[in-house]
């Protein structure tokens, strides 16, 4: 999963792919704003065919969150 997350987020705001690891904070790393946020979390929902509630987004934090969440998923 890990590998599908850092291709969709480095793909979608053209960032090399070595910059994302599982430590990885989307904000201070990153630099991802809210916006971003957003286009990543729809790209995932239609990716995976799940939806992400408003309420989890704002838990995610670094990439272990997001993975970790997909996972919990079974994707």
């Amino acid at each position: 999963m890990f590998e599908k997350v850092r291709y969709f987020i480095a793909s979608t705001l053209n960032l090399s792919p070595n910059m994302i690891k599982m430590d990885t904070d989307l904000v201070n790393d990153l630099h991802i704003n809210s916006l971003d946020l957003v286009e990543l979390i729809c790209l995932f929902e239609n990716e995976f065919n799940i939806v992400i509630p408003e309420r989890e987004i704002r838990n995610f934090k670094t990439i272990n969150d997001l993975v970790s969440y997909m996972e919990s998923k079974k994707l």
